[in-house]
């Protein structure tokens, strides 16, 4: 792929692929590295140094704070600035240069546990422009598509960016991720928070504004392939394309009939495994002094994923399924009425 670079005052370099918009994360290293070695070495020696001890707080990190009930923020520690919450303000010099799991003392005399946040409270409290893979959800996910350190791994549909940041975790700091989004507003939230979280993670993404079914066609020597999207049959003939000997294809859908229909597209695909089909359930347990039992509040369906792997022929003694099943209809028994209407 040929990438064209354009001049921006922006945060960004702006590049052109195929006449698609991609946004790659801005050449700061670079900079950096030309500024202190231009720099003369009185300037470098004489500037002021505030070393912390090592696992304290500094300027400009994200914290989390927790109250005796669980509540949590999310907060940006900002040199000089007041952070303002419902149990009362804080002051950020205040927090600066203390250890994670410091008690604070708010202006209304309420107690909060400042902490780092970790990955799922990030992904639960970050700014959201659509809706997020569940947290329970992600884990399985790397595991299943089996994400490894190094790999290249093509994400759609990449929303507010939840799953991308478990994607760029697994995948270390020599793996690459390659992300399609077709709203330029989501793609943007995404960048955001992905960079808010870890700026090496931006480095390692390649977000084009442009339809997967058509960027995948451009592609090849892909590990992995994670669709979160509304019709992922579509992208089946560029999954096929871009994935190696035994690479992993997985979709992420809402409804057991979009899972059907991917699942017959599949099994007419001689590339491809039949489907496999999982659904991730979490059941909380209450556990303290007087009560020892699952909770109340179980997170259940929220979505179905679906697995296939790249090959090179059926097994033998398997059969494709014809275009006659793979486009027939279900019919409904007579003595269950249709969903809505009464029996």
């Amino acid at each position: 792929m040929s990438f064209a670079h354009y001049a921006s005052g922006t945060d960004h370099a702006r590049l052109a692929l195929h006449g698609t918009t991609c946004y790659t994360a801005p050449q700061q290293g670079a900079c950096m590295v030309q500024e202190l070695e231009a720099a003369p070495a009185a300037t470098l020696t004489q500037a002021a140094v505030t070393v912390l001890p090592r696992g304290c707080f500094a300027d400009d990190q994200l914290v989390v704070f927790v109250d005796y009930r669980g509540r949590r923020n999310l907060m940006r520690l900002k040199q000089g600035t007041t952070l303002h919450l419902n149990h009362g303000h804080l002051h950020c010099d205040d927090i600066i240069g203390k250890p994670p799991g410091t008690v604070l003392l708010t202006s209304k005399g309420k107690q909060l546990i400042v902490l780092r946040p970790t990955l799922e409270e990030y992904i639960v409290l970050m700014p959201r422009a659509a809706q997020i893979i569940s947290t329970k959800d992600i884990p399985f996910i790397l595991q299943w598509a089996d994400i490894f350190p190094g790999a290249t791994v093509v994400e759609a549909g990449i929303g507010s960016g939840a799953l991308s940041l478990g994607l760029l975790r697994a995948l270390g700091s020599t793996g690459r991720l390659i992300a399609f989004e077709q709203r330029v507003e989501f793609a943007n939230r995404a960048e955001k928070n992905i960079r808010a979280f870890d700026p090496g993670y931006a480095e390692r993404l390649t977000l084009h504004v442009a339809d997967v079914h058509e960027g995948l066609k451009a592609l090849n020597g892909v590990d992995r392939i994670v669709l979160d999207l509304a019709d992922p049959w579509n992208a089946l003939d560029g999954a096929v394309a871009a994935l190696n000997a035994d690479g992993i294809m997985l979709a992420y859908l809402p409804g057991i009939r979009q899972v059907d229909q991917l699942a017959r597209e599949m099994a007419r695909r001689d590339e491809l495994t039949p489907a496999e089909v999982m659904e991730v359930w979490q059941r909380p347990w209450v556990i303290d002094r007087v009560r020892c039992r699952p909770s109340h509040k179980i997170l259940a369906h929220s979505g179905f994923l679906v697995r296939s792997r790249r090959r090179a022929n059926r097994w033998p003694g398997e059969l494709a399924e014809t275009p006659a099943e793979a486009t027939s209809e279900v019919v409904v028994p007579a003595s269950e009425p249709p969903h809505g209407e009464p029996s």
